[in-house]
């Protein structure tokens, strides 16, 4: 069975920041009927919330949809749809093995923008954070604070948390 999970990372958000960030977003959710109730997920660890009104009525999600708050650190992905990211400044196609080696030195970490690696593009040399080398194809993330949509339009809740919320945010979609 195929796991079709969006999801929105804070890439800026620390690791002492992000249980706090967690209640604030719950609040917010419930507050503006984007969530309700909490509720056990079998999809994604973390503190799982039921739709609220506002996505039921707009057809944005079904009473089976979850929304998962997360506020551990993990690494975000594509998953199977995973493609070789892009050169940010030449468009070359970068080895997907240098984006990988250089996640691995960043794992003890505390996985924030400040923190991260950077990259070199063999065609043209440019040197980047690490999370700069992405397109739809190739999407990857690390952070310490992230929200999970499962069977739940993912545009519009997502760009109302992006407003309320300051952070450095990265939209990964994960097919597994």
């Amino acid at each position: 069975m195929s796991l079709h999970i969006w999801y929105l990372v804070d890439l800026s958000a620390s690791s002492a920041e992000a249980e706090s960030a967690v209640h604030r977003i719950q609040e917010w959710l419930v507050t503006t009927g984007w969530a309700g109730a909490e509720r056990e997920s079998d999809w994604v660890e973390g503190l799982c919330l039921t739709p609220g009104p506002r996505a039921l009525e707009r057809g944005l999600a079904k009473s089976g949809s979850n929304l998962t708050l997360i506020h551990d650190r993990d690494y975000y992905s594509m998953g199977e749809n995973f493609g070789p990211p892009p050169c940010p400044a030449c468009g070359a196609t970068l080895d997907e093995d240098i984006l990988f080696d250089a996640y691995s030195d960043w794992a003890d970490t505390d996985w924030t923008l400040e923190t991260q690696p950077s990259v070199s593009c063999d065609a043209c040399g440019v040197e980047k954070p690490v999370v700069d080398f992405a397109d739809e194809n190739s999407r990857v993330a690390h952070g310490n604070l992230a929200i999970a949509l499962h069977a739940w339009e993912h545009e519009e809740l997502f760009a109302a948390v992006e407003e309320n919320f300051p952070g450095h945010w990265r939209t990964i979609y994960s097919h597994t």
